[in-house]
């Protein structure tokens, strides 16, 4: 198992059935924090690529260690790439799965909530200071294959990208082939299927753009503005 990681670290990992555990005694020195409950799988052509700190199966950066009975799930597989730009969290319940030739960069200051679905198989991004709730699910693809008379595949991937200092709320679902703009806030349950500019307020199934003004939302006290980057 090999981890390319960008500054010292130090881990004290158990492998067992191709399962990969950090034990809890590493926590303060390592840029991979990993909840002994939670389980990563990397295919050996797959490549993590950590740029600052990620923190997997705990309840929020910089909060005490707890332990969850379901502390989630990443697995990168063939030829998959993972890139995290900065501290980034996924709370427990997370699954997240990079399937073959896939890749995913998430920016720094972004932090994922429990219990999500994060699928990719094409090349994705969340960009940096991201807020996303619980239950959210995120995947670029529709995970089966469809064809037409001619054997023709007619629901290929597409990528999907979040800008900047956008903010999920709770159990919403965004499909393949969308970009959502810079300082974006999609509703609760909105189920996005296309894509949206900066500065946008977004809800509903199939979501919409809502025709309100807003300048600015927070997150852990810092306050995004619209036109920031």
């Amino acid at each position: 198992m090999f981890i390319k990681l960008q500054e010292y670290c130090y881990f004290n990992f158990g492998l067992i059935n191709g399962l990969l555990r950090l034990k809890p005694s590493s926590f303060l020195r390592s840029v991979f924090i990993l909840n002994p409950k939670s389980f990563f799988y990397r295919h050996r052509s797959a490549k993590l690529n950590i740029k600052g700190r990620l923190v997997f199966g705990y309840p929020r950066l910089g909060s005490r260690v707890r332990i969850f009975s379901n502390s989630g799930q990443i697995y990168l597989s063939k030829n998959a790439n993972l890139d995290i730009l900065g501290t980034v969290g996924f709370e427990p319940g997370t699954l997240l799965m990079l399937l073959q030739n896939s890749s995913l960069q998430i920016g720094n200051n972004t932090n994922i909530n429990r219990n999500g679905t994060y699928v990719f198989l094409c090349k994705s991004s969340i960009g940096s200071n991201c807020a996303i709730a619980r239950g959210v699910t995120i995947m670029d693809s529709d995970l089966h294959d469809i064809y037409d008379h001619n054997n023709r595949v007619i629901n290929p991937p597409s990528p999907v990208n979040i800008g900047n200092n956008v903010w999920i709320g709770e159990n919403a679902t965004i499909l393949k082939g969308v970009t959502i703009g810079n300082n974006s806030i999609i509703g609760s349950g909105s189920v996005v299927t296309k894509s949206f500019p900066e500065n946008s307020l977004i809800a509903g199934n199939p979501a919409r753009l809502i025709p309100k003004n807003f300048n600015s939302w927070s997150h852990k006290g810092v306050v995004f503005r619209q036109g920031d980057k």
